[in-house]
């Protein structure tokens, strides 16, 4: 997991194991980070590959996945509940799980959100709290 901050905007990414040999980059949104009580909430998005089968058109569809999470920061990462939903109605419950998502020691540190939307798209505004 990724996690960054401009101001008072709260910005990140997290890699998300789906069985191919690379995990897929999910761009966070909904950050939700109180400093003082150490807590932490986030939402993100990811496909999962494709779908086929009964009800599903024939050229299959993405299988989308929602992600939210809530927990609490320490020196190695973050601790709490992972949830994850199908990205169709109804949302169905996936998956429910205790997590520590890890701080990854990457090379690449944003200097401002701007760079940031330049390598991974889906602009994070600014000015938008969290």
């Amino acid at each position: 997991m990724d996690l960054f901050r401009q101001g008072k905007v709260v910005f990140g990414r997290i890699a998300v194991a789906t069985g191919s040999p690379e995990p897929v980059s999910a761009k966070l949104y909904d950050v939700s980070l109180n400093e003082k009580a150490k807590t932490i909430s986030f939402k993100a998005k990811y496909s999962a590959g494709s779908h086929a089968g009964k009800n599903i058109p024939p050229e299959k569809r993405d299988a989308k996945v929602f992600l939210s999470f809530s927990g609490k920061l320490s020196a190695r990462g973050v601790r709490g509940e992972l949830v994850r939903r199908d990205g169709y109605p109804p949302f169905a419950i996936i998956g429910k799980e205790k997590a520590l998502l890890k701080k990854q020691d990457d090379k690449f540190v944003p200097s401002s959100i701007e760079e940031w939307n330049q390598m991974f798209g889906d602009p994070v505004q600014l000015g938008q709290e969290n």
